[in-house]
């Protein structure tokens, strides 16, 4: 089981290179982003992680929260990966702030025998769900329906009632997803050749929480979609905002969950609890056949 990693990051080289230290192993390979707007933190990138030849980057892109830019980000990772062409069989996009919290072998052999499944968290938007009701661009149809464009670094809404193409349901969650070969070569296929698709996914609100959901739960593959990301996050925890920035006092979480893994970490806040990760890791770990397969 090969396991390329696609980790999207912004800061604190150093974390990126303890991340990929702890991912490496044999059939392993990254493709790292660095924001382009961070061009101190792409050259440290650069020096930390030099003596690992399985590393990639990818073209930059310049994120703005709430925009279609990270979606571009991850597509170019993904045209990337597909046009070289390298061996693997599972692709799992990470941010330079998540942390696996079991062993590479644990993680190889969950995907080895869940070979033709896809992992995304996702929710109808069209049914009652945690977006509902949200407060302004934040509600669940308020998302879609306006149009949203950024001009001079703000964002502004014009009120529409678009509707999604082709009749597609939409469909929302979290961004971060462990898909097969097949589901990556099946998403840069539809971005190639639907533009229609691409085009008004680039005019909602927060796209990288809709894109990837609504595409797949559309698709053919949709019997392949369990709805898991696979990810320990801490919604309840605000320190100083959500998701929380795990520390020493979750480590009994992190140790007891089914997850394969967490975010988000700051190694500038608390670096201890990584050195206790990585000592769990060495002894066997409860739970994971809870993971729903």
């Amino acid at each position: 089981m090969k396991v390329c990693y696609l980790i999207l990051a912004h800061k604190n080289a150093p974390q990126l290179q303890r991340l990929i230290s702890r991912l490496n192993g044999t059939g392993t390979s990254f493709f790292v982003h660095i924001n382009r707007r961070e061009t101190e933190m792409y050259h440290q990138s650069i020096a930390a992680i030099a003596e690992f030849d399985n590393v990639h980057f990818i073209k930059q892109h310049k994120i703005w929260w709430g925009t279609f830019s990270i979606v571009e980000a991850i597509l170019a990772g993904m045209q990337q990966i597909v046009q070289l062409d390298i061996a693997y069989d599972r692709l799992v996009l990470l941010s330079g702030q998540d942390y696996p919290i079991k062993s590479n072998s644990q993680i190889q052999q969950f995907f080895a025998q869940a070979v033709d499944k896809n992992y995304i968290a996702y929710f109808s938007l069209s049914a009652n769900n945690i977006w509902t009701n949200g407060d302004g661009w934040y509600d669940a149809k308020r998302r879609t329906e306006n149009f949203y464009l950024r001009y001079r670094s703000k964002m502004i809404a014009i009120p529409l009632k678009r509707k999604p193409p082709n009749g597609m349901m939409i469909y929302g969650g979290s961004l971060w997803f462990n898909l097969t070969r097949e589901c990556v070569e099946y998403v840069v296929g539809i971005v190639e050749n639907n533009r229609k698709y691409v085009n008004f996914m680039a005019h909602t609100f927060l796209p990288d929480e809709i894109f990837f959901q609504t595409l797949l739960l559309n698709s053919p593959l949709r019997s392949t979609i369990i709805n898991n990301d696979l990810r320990y996050i801490d919604w309840e925890k605000a320190n100083p905002t959500p998701p929380g920035t795990l520390m020493v006092e979750d480590f009994e979480n992190l140790r007891q969950t089914p997850a394969l893994y967490a975010r988000k970490f700051d190694m500038n806040r608390d670096v201890e609890i990584f050195n206790l990760i990585d000592q769990a890791m060495l002894l066997p770990t409860p739970h994971l056949e809870q993971v729903v397969r």
